[in-house]
């Protein structure tokens, strides 16, 4: 019933991949994780990411036009040695262009093995955990704003199993990956129709819908 194409590299993110998710629609869920790492084209050129700003964001055009409800994840660095403000900008200014609906932001470090080891490390720990918390509560806007959008419909929801905050309710996923909690009991693995009452900018609250033949 629901297949996930969880993730892919952008620079093998293909027009034959893009078509085989449309033509599979709905049946591989309308979400996908396309991990940007930086909005500046010159940090992704350090970083060897294998494509540039422009690219990237003709991917998720690509990606729009042939789903357009599909819901998009991404992952961002902060603080890699070469990134200036500006850099940090471009970054802040493409997640607010793609408007991303989940991301896993990090502040850099260093890592045996890998090509950054070249590069001095000019930014200081406390600038990039300043960068850092810039960007994720830019993020944290984006995410509420684009979750309400959701409030007062009816969603068809996979039940994971019991809410971990509240005993007494149930979790599970829509097909947009996102998280619904509604209350009561319900059946891990099962689905059920809920009707969006409330959101934030982690999750959506709901309450099961009694489907009539």
């Amino acid at each position: 019933r629901r297949v996930r194409f969880t993730t892919s590299h952008p620079a093998q993110m293909t027009a034959d991949i893009l078509d085989a998710m449309k033509d599979a629609h709905p049946t591989v869920c309308p979400y996908l994780h396309l991990p940007v790492q930086s909005g500046s084209s010159r940090v992704l050129k350090d970083m060897r990411r294998g494509y540039d700003r422009d690219g990237y964001l003709r991917k998720i055009a690509a990606l729009r036009e042939r789903i357009p409800e599909i819901a998009l994840g991404t992952d961002v660095i902060v603080g890699f040695p070469t990134e200036t403000e500006d850099d940090l900008e471009d970054t802040l200014s493409l997640l607010s262009e793609v408007g991303f609906d989940t991301c896993y932001s990090f502040a850099y470090s260093p890592r045996p093995g890998t090509a950054a080891l070249r590069f001095a490390d000019r930014v200081p720990p406390e600038e990039k955990l300043q960068r850092l918390a810039r960007l994720q509560e830019l993020q944290k806007g984006i995410q509420h704003e684009r979750m309400q959008r959701w409030v007062d419909r009816t969603l068809e929801v996979r039940v994971e199993g019991r809410s971990k905050r509240r005993a007494e309710e149930s979790t599970g996923r829509t097909p947009e990956n996102r998280v619904v909690n509604f209350a009561g009991t319900a059946t891990p693995g099962s689905l059920e129709t809920v009707r969006i009452l409330g959101a934030t900018a982690f999750s959506l609250r709901g309450e099961r819908v009694q489907v009539t033949a």
